[in-house]
């Protein structure tokens, strides 16, 4: 698929909001619908080496919060052209953007989308219909492993992942439960190779259970790094986007999927 078949997607993502059918579709996942929406409009900021060198993070310090502005910048309006309704969450939130995928939302005021952003935000994911109502979209973006600080890659958000690299940049965009499969491989590698001595799932589990005791005063709040070769190694991605460039910054390989 090359970037002049971008507008296929539009009919697609039309087509689905002109139903009038009152019955869920359970056939088809509509925030992924729409998240490659979203995604195939943001990767059309990214067309040069030079874009992908802007959002390259500098050593310093507060360096990390503006590289996240830059490569955000694009969102709203891309959200906005695409008529959703959405609101963006604090740093430490579980997930970036919160977008209503509901054609019976007319605003973010709406009772049921302030409801559902409740619900992601208390982490009650089992009360939000996360396939037909609600897009939960996080955007990260790392030269090396991936960060997820203070959380875990939860399975019902999609990701969308930015590596600039020296000679190549990548966009891709990710389903939950892969990036978390990723992650899970990671611990069993070390599991496996004695370097850790408990499972992902069993720390998890324990983590839980001890702030469950300790309360809010003293909650543990772990960070987690996955890299992309682990999430690739047992999945393939919804959407990604590769370019590459020589030494004289020419454009040598542009694909998107």
């Amino acid at each position: 698929m090359n970037l002049s078949q971008l507008e296929l997607f539009s009919p697609i993502l039309q087509d689905h909001k002109d139903t009038t059918s009152t019955k869920v579709d359970t056939t088809i996942d509509k925030t992924k619908v729409v998240a490659k929406e979203i995604f195939y409009r943001y990767v059309e900021c990214f067309q040069s080496p030079q874009n992908f060198f802007d959002i390259k993070t500098k050593r310093g310090k507060g360096n990390t919060q503006e590289t996240e502005t830059k490569y955000k910048k694009y969102v709203p309006s891309i959200l906005d052209g695409m008529n959703l309704h959405w609101k963006e969450a604090t740093s430490q939130d579980k997930c970036d953007y919160r977008i209503s995928v509901n054609d019976s939302v007319s605003s973010v005021d709406d009772e049921n989308f302030i409801k559902e952003r409740t619900c992601i935000y208390k982490s009650e994911y089992e009360e939000v219909d996360l396939k037909n109502s609600l897009l939960g979209l996080e955007f990260k973006k790392s030269g090396g492993a991936f960060c997820f600080n203070d959380t875990i890659p939860h399975e019902d958000i999609l990701y969308i992942m930015i590596r600039p690299l020296q000679k190549s940049g990548s966009i891709t965009l990710w389903d939950g439960k892969d990036v978390f499969n990723g992650l899970r491989k990671k611990w069993q590698d070390n599991y496996n190779s004695g370097r850790s001595k408990i499972l992902l799932d069993e720390y998890l589990y324990r983590v839980d259970e001890l702030n469950d005791l300790a309360g809010a005063s003293a909650r543990n709040r772990p960070n987690h790094t996955v890299s992309n070769k682990q999430i690739r190694s047992g999945a393939s991605p919804l959407a990604d986007y590769l370019l590459k460039w020589d030494s004289n910054y020419n454009i040598t390989e542009k694909t998107i999927t």
